[in-house]
C-alpha cells in the first residue's frame, strides 16, 4: 500500500508525501519482519545464543529483547498518535465546532474518520488491559490475560486503513 502510494506522490499537495511514504514502506517492513521474526518462522532456523540468552521468547527478533523494553517507547508513541488523531482530535472537533480540515498542507496528513472506529476499539483494549493490570486481575488462576498482541494489532490496522486512505489523491 505505501509503494503504491509512494507511485502517486506528485499528485498530493505536499512536498514531503514521497518520504512519509518511504517512512511507511520502512514501518511495514520492520513490523512484517519482526513478527516473522525475520525469517525464521518461514524458514526454521534456531535463535543465535546471544539473542537467546535476552530473548525472553527464544526468538530471532529485536521487539522481545532485554524484557521488552525495546518495544515500549515506539508502541507508546503510536499508541498516542492513534488515540489522539482517532479519538480526541475528532471528539474536539465535533464539540467545539471545530472544522476537521488543517490549514494548509497539514490536512493532507491527518487521519479521516475511517480511522476513527479502529482507535475507539484500540482505547477500549487499552483501558481494558490496564484495568486488569491495576486491579491485579491479569494473573487469574488459570488465565494469562494479555492485550498486548490486540493493541499491536489494532495499531497496525490503524496505520494500514490510514495508509489506504491516500487513495484519495490518486490521479485518475
Amino acid at each position: 500500500v505505501a509503494v503504491r502510494n509512494y507511485t502517486f506522490r506528485s499528485s498530493v499537495p505536499s512536498p514531503y508525501f514521497g518520504s512519509w511514504m518511504v517512512l511507511f514502506v520502512l514501518g511495514f517492513l520492520y513490523i512484517g519482519m519482526e513478527e516473522a521474526s525475520w525469517g525464521q518462522h518461514i524458514f526454521g532456523w534456531q535463535t543465535p545464543e546471544w539473542i537467546a540468552s535476552h530473548n525472553r521468547q527464544e526468538e530471532t527478533n529485536i521487539h522481545n529483547l532485554f524484557g521488552k523494553k525495546i518495544d515500549r517507547i515506539p508502541k507508546t508513541i503510536l499508541g498516542a498518535i492513534v488515540i489522539i488523531s482517532g479519538v480526541f482530535w475528532p471528539l474536539y472537533c465535533r464539540t467545539k465546532g471545530v472544522p476537521k480540515k488543517l490549514p494548509g498542507w497539514f490536512h493532507v496528513y491527518w487521519p479521516t474518520t475511517a480511522t476513527t472506529t479502529i482507535a475507539i476499539c484500540f482505547l477500549a483494549i487499552w483501558i481494558i488491559g490496564r484495568s486488569f493490570v491495576i486491579s491485579d486481575q491479569n494473573n487469574l488462576e488459570g488465565w494469562n490475560l494479555t492485550f498486548s498482541e490486540v493493541r499491536e494489532l489494532f495499531i497496525t490496522y490503524f496505520l494500514l486503513v490510514y495508509a489506504l486512505e491516500f487513495k484519495r489523491f490518486r490521479s485518475s
